[in-house]
């Protein structure tokens, strides 16, 4: 009589767990930033466009709510500045971020999506005036946990900051500013 062997089937390799990414999280960041202004007068357009940049560090602070693989979310973000216009050293600064978040994780990894509101800063070195624009925001990023707690990634950002020059000195003059910012960050969940 001969033996019939059956192949024997490995058990299947649980599934690794996933990352938490919910709760509280606050870090740091390094802000490549560059703007594109526009200068117009009683809604006509007069020049620009003016290029602003620089680089500089921020801080940022947000919750998280994990369902699944999906992540939902709000931040607020803070970069000094300046980014600086070369002709005359006029600079945008102090740059606040209002932001909603809706990710998605893959394990360690969490790509996203971000959309809220901004402001920020124009000094005018001529005059010596500070005047403010705010307007929308959007932007993509990725985050990746190098532990259990700490996370890294990079934050591509547009900000629509629109307003108006200081009128004493710039009756009817307004600004729109195309606001780019790439973001190195480095953060700690709780």
């Amino acid at each position: 009589m001969t033996a019939v062997t059956m192949p024997v089937t490995p058990a299947a390799a649980p599934a690794p767990a996933s990352a938490d990414w919910g709760g509280f999280y606050l870090g740091g960041s390094y802000v490549f930033g560059r703007d594109s202004v526009d200068d117009f007068q009683n809604g006509g357009f007069v020049g620009g466009p003016f290029i602003f940049e620089g680089s500089s560090i921020g801080g940022f602070a947000g919750y998280n709510i994990q369902r699944g693989n999906f992540v939902l979310g709000g931040e607020v973000a803070y970069t000094a500045g300046p980014t600086t216009l070369e002709v005359d050293g006029d600079t945008y600064s102090d740059f606040f971020d209002l932001k909603g978040r809706i990710g998605y994780a893959m394990n360690r990894v969490m790509v996203y999506g971000v959309v809220g509101w901004s402001t920020a800063t124009r000094n005018e070195t001529t005059t010596a005036t500070a005047t403010s624009g705010s307007g929308f925001s959007y932007g993509a990023g990725v985050d990746v946990l190098v532990t259990d707690r700490i996370f890294v990634g990079v934050e591509y950002l547009v900000r629509q900051l629109n307003g108006d020059y200081d009128q004493f000195y710039y009756s009817g003059y307004a600004f729109e500013n195309a606001s780019r910012a790439i973001s190195l960050r480095a953060g700690f969940s709780f």
